[in-house]
């Protein structure tokens, strides 16, 4: 059993997630790979799946969405044979069903592509905008506390596909309905956002 990881990763949040799963894989005798999908073709990703038993997608999500970059990415992804895939996607609150939405990008390319893996992994915050409230998180204390949850979090998600224990967070109807209540206004909203941040 091998495992290839494919992730975006917006600020930095996401890759630590990735390469911290990796890692626990790794521990637990199966060979794992945090790969960016940045600069990464679909062609590239599916010679990196090759012989792999598992892939993995992993994201921050925005508005209870998968970011643009992931989206195109999974579009593009050519057939890699594989029928069960996982996924995490890395919030500050809350995603409601911030992977089983990617399943819908998924399937675009991969047919009948079922998620048998899902998990949501709270990160600190690392937008800036001070108006709305959104700030950064400094305080060391909180950034432990946070970072140590985090990897619990991934630890026993690791653990999980080890044993081959499907795991399957924000799959059901609470989920879904959080989910669409914030990803509704969200994409009608992303236009605009897309025009109104600077850095």
């Amino acid at each position: 059993m091998k495992v290839n990881i494919c992730y975006f990763s917006g600020t930095g949040n996401t890759a630590w997630a990735a390469r911290k799963l990796a890692a626990f894989l790794e521990e637990g005798g199966m060979p794992a790979t945090a790969v960016s999908i940045e600069g990464l073709s679909g062609t590239d990703a599916a010679a990196l799946a090759e012989g792999r038993s598992h892939v993995f997608f992993g994201y921050p999500i925005y508005g209870s969405d998968v970011p643009e970059p992931m989206k195109d990415f999974l579009r593009g992804l050519p057939p890699l044979g594989l029928r069960v895939f996982g996924g995490f996607c890395t919030q500050e609150m809350f995603s409601g069903d911030g992977v089983r939405v990617m399943g819908h990008f998924l399937r675009a390319s991969q047919g009948g592509a079922r998620i048998a893996y899902a998990r949501h992994v709270w990160m600190p915050n690392n937008i800036s905008i001070e108006k709305y409230g959104f700030k950064v998180e400094r305080d060391p204390v909180k950034l432990t506390r946070i970072f140590d949850r985090a990897e619990a979090v991934l630890r026993k998600f690791a653990a999980d596909i080890l044993a081959g224990q499907e795991v399957r967070q924000g799959m059901n109807l609470g989920s879904r309905l959080l989910g669409l209540i914030q990803r509704g206004p969200f994409r009608l909203m992303y236009p605009w956002l897309m025009g109104c941040m600077s850095i």
